[in-house]
C-alpha cells in the first residue's frame, strides 16, 4: 500500500512512465487484496478511526490509515465462498464493509 503525498500537485503524464518514484511512499507492506474500501469506525475499542479494508482468499486485511501511526492486521476470514479466487469489488456503507466475488 503506497501514499503519494500532494497527488493534486504532481503534473500529468499521457503514460504511467515517467511517474513519480513510489518506492518511498511505502505505508503498508500488507496485501489488501483486489479491492479496497475505506471505513471509518471504532474498531479498535477507543474512537472511530479511518481503515482500508480489503479482503484475500482467506483472510479479511485491515490498515489503519488515520488517528495515529499506520497500524495493519490480517484477520482469519470464515465463512467464505470457497469457489472464489477473487474478491474484486469491496464497497462501503456507513460502518459495513461489503465484497463481491469475481466468478
Amino acid at each position: 500500500l503506497r501514499k503519494i503525498s500532494k497527488v493534486q500537485d504532481l503534473p500529468a503524464y499521457k503514460w504511467r512512465h515517467p511517474s513519480p518514484d513510489k518506492r518511498k511512499s511505502k505505508i503498508a507492506k500488507l496485501k489488501l487484496g483486489a479491492d479496497m474500501a475505506a471505513v471509518h469506525a471504532n474498531l479498535e475499542g477507543i474512537e472511530a478511526k479511518t481503515y482500508l479494508v480489503g479482503l484475500g482468499k482467506k483472510t479479511a486485511n485491515v490498515v489503519r490509515v488515520s488517528g495515529g501511526p499506520v497500524e495493519q492486521w490480517s484477520l482469519r476470514a470464515k465463512g467464505l465462498d470457497e469457489t472464489c479466487e477473487t474478491w474484486g469489488s469491496a464497497w462501503s456503507f456507513k460502518t459495513e464493509v461489503y465484497f463481491s466475488c469475481n466468478k
